[in-house]
């Protein structure tokens, strides 16, 4: 082989011996290529390795032969304390370093708080604390009341205890430290309220409320001649009264007969006393063209007696039981009764629907 030097327009050709006895391949940079410098009778390129002492990793750009102690760093210097992490996070934010954060596990995130979601965000490694609105927070004592969660995370504590069995008819008692609670009952006839309007006046009964009296009715018009129906769950309770039509008439020596009907259910008859007092009614009307006296006498109907719960009792006005003035279980005798002046006798009874036969015997 032979090496060809190109020098001022002259080519001199050297012989390949020559060249491999060592003889130079340059001898200035002007005898290299473009970005190549001679060095050592060497063409390399004119960027060389780092030959400086510091620990940056910066390239020398200028041809010298001694180390760099000087050079301009590309790189960031303090990169030897930099933890590069291959980004994992499947977030869109395209970052290539990601730092662990300050969590990296669900349980790192725990407040205590019963009212709150505790979690570790998967992504940004960043704690989480979501509150459950809504969720029962209850402390352990009963006697504390019941716990809600609100929006923002925090326990609200209801004061009303959670003993209440929703009977009016017991004591209820709220055991303090303990997990269950004590009912008693209160006394027979104590007052209570079942949620009843119609029933009348409730008491309570072996710890159970009921109606105590139900003789008492709230759309009693202490009218006879009135049939009261009371609307029963209406949210403003409606009474409402309707005519019965008018009194069946016996005269001296007839019978009238039927059954109590329950028109008017009177409660009470003014001063007048007897075995019942109260319940569903018949009303008849007795009159005489000439003054008389006359009995009024529970008797047998075509051989079958009148109810044995049934009484008499006599009025001056049929539609109002308070002008009541005398009574009897089986019979009742008015001394004097004026020419053409009515007289009303109720049938009473426990219950609707009682057999009767009432007798007007004059003297």
């Amino acid at each position: 082989m032979t090496k060809v030097w190109l020098r001022a327009g002259a080519i001199i050709v050297l012989p390949c011996a020559l060249w491999l006895a060592g003889c130079d391949e340059c001898q200035r940079a002007t005898d290299c290529g473009i970005g190549e410098i001679c060095r050592n009778g060497r063409c390399v390129p004119s960027t060389l390795p780092d030959s400086s002492t510091d620990t940056v990793g910066d390239t020398d750009v200028v041809d010298d032969d001694v180390p760099d102690t000087g050079g301009t760093d590309t790189i960031d210097p303090d990169a030897t304390l930099d933890t590069v992490i291959e980004d994992t996070s499947g977030d869109e934010i395209g970052d290539t370093v990601e730092d662990d954060g300050p969590c990296t596990a669900d349980d790192q995130c725990i407040d205590d708080n019963l009212c709150t979601d505790d979690y570790c965000h998967p992504s940004f490694h960043l704690c989480v604390n979501e509150p459950l609105d809504g969720m029962d927070c209850s402390p352990l004592d009963i006697c504390d009341g019941v716990g809600t969660c609100n929006e923002a995370g925090e326990c609200v504590l209801d004061s009303s205890p959670l003993c209440n069995d929703h009977n009016p008819c017991t004591f209820d008692t709220c055991l303090t430290g303990a997990t269950d609670c004590r009912y008693d009952a209160m006394g027979d006839g104590s007052p209570c309220d079942n949620g009843l309007f119609c029933d009348g006046d409730d008491g309570c009964t072996g710890g159970v409320c009921m109606a105590a009296d139900p003789t008492t009715r709230p759309c009693d018009d202490s009218n006879a001649c009135t049939l009261d129906i009371c609307a029963e769950g209406a949210s403003d309770v409606v009474c409402t009264h309707e005519p019965t039509g008018s009194f069946r008439a016996v005269t001296c020596g007839a019978t009238v007969t039927g059954t109590t009907s329950g028109s008017g259910e009177i409660g009470t008859y003014g001063s007048c006393t007897g075995t019942l007092g109260a319940g569903p009614e018949e009303i008849i009307v007795f009159s005489n063209a000439t003054a008389t006296g006359v009995t009024f006498t529970l008797v047998m109907d075509s051989g079958i007696p009148t109810a044995d719960y049934n009484e008499l009792y006599v009025l001056t006005d049929g539609c109002d039981p308070s002008t009541c003035t005398q009574t009897g279980a089986t019979s009742v005798t008015v001394a004097s009764v004026a020419a053409g002046t009515p007289v009303y006798v109720a049938v009473e009874s426990v219950a609707g629907g009682a057999l009767f036969a009432v007798q007007a015997s004059c003297f």
